[in-house]
């Protein structure tokens, strides 16, 4: 909502507005699994192989001929679910959670490392905008949270 406000200043219609958004958030959703990849994995060759395998983790593309055009599809189109490309042009609002999700992973991994104040405040205001974004992933993630701390005492 507040994006159509902000746009609508510019005389864009909410359509316009709608796929701006899908647009600009898709991009940093693909910029943010790069770089996990590269954060997590370290290694130039596993990063990269974890791109690749992250972006077509729900199915490989599949070329195929539709009414005499050729068309770009999923080897496995059932396999939604794991899908990151099918899913990243949904809504802007989970597509926006999503990164948020990243970014508390990150936080986490470097409070968890760090025990710095300063990290765990941003953990906190990135997770209160997930909740207002998304309460659902927020819950999912609070609950890792606990998993994640238990299984590390344990």
């Amino acid at each position: 909502l507040l994006s159509g406000k902000l746009f609508g200043f510019f005389g864009f219609s909410p359509t316009l507005i709608f796929h701006i958004i899908r647009t600009i958030f898709s991009f940093v959703w693909i910029l943010t699994i790069i770089y996990l990849c590269f954060f997590y994995l370290k290694k130039p060759f596993l990063s990269f192989l974890g791109v690749i395998l992250c972006l077509l983790a729900g199915g490989f593309p599949v070329l195929y001929q539709y009414k005499n055009s050729w068309w770009m599809g999923s080897y496995m189109a059932w396999w939604q679910e794991f899908d990151v490309l099918k899913r990243i042009s949904y809504l802007p609002h989970y597509t926006l959670n999503y990164i948020a999700i990243s970014i508390l992973t990150i936080l986490l991994t470097q409070f968890s490392q760090t025990k710095n104040q300063k990290t765990f405040y941003y953990l906190l205001i990135c997770l209160f905008f997930s909740f207002f974004i998304h309460p659902a992933a927020g819950l999912v993630f609070v609950g890792s949270w606990f998993l994640f701390h238990l299984i590390k005492t344990i």
